[in-house]
């Protein structure tokens, strides 16, 4: 068993990749070593694409069953609320804030 010396960067980027499995360690050892070469632009590599998974996504089946019933309208007579009683119920509140940090 050998013991390597990390400083803070090395220690940071093991700790990133020390769990990454076999071929995804070779694959960075590929790209390292080539990085340190002097035909460092030998090597050429493409990205994958990563697919979006959603595990809790709604199915068309399960967003119909979840808005079926009668719709709710937006606004009514017995809802209206007048411009009057929302400046009442908020007047002084301001004012008394203001007051209390000065």
């Amino acid at each position: 068993m050998s013991t390597i010396v990390l400083d803070r960067e090395a220690e940071n980027y093991w700790n990133l990749i020390k769990d990454a499995g076999n071929e995804v360690k070779l694959v960075l050892i590929t790209l390292l070593r080539s990085s340190v070469s002097k035909d460092s632009d030998a090597i050429t590599y493409e990205s994958k694409p990563v697919k979006a998974r959603r595990l809790h996504a709604m199915t068309d089946e399960m967003m119909a069953e979840e808005i079926q019933g009668e719709p709710i309208p937006l606004s009514g007579d017995e809802n209206e609320i007048s411009v009057d009683d929302v400046v009442k119920a908020n007047s002084g509140r301001i004012k008394s804030g203001m007051e209390k940090w000065l």
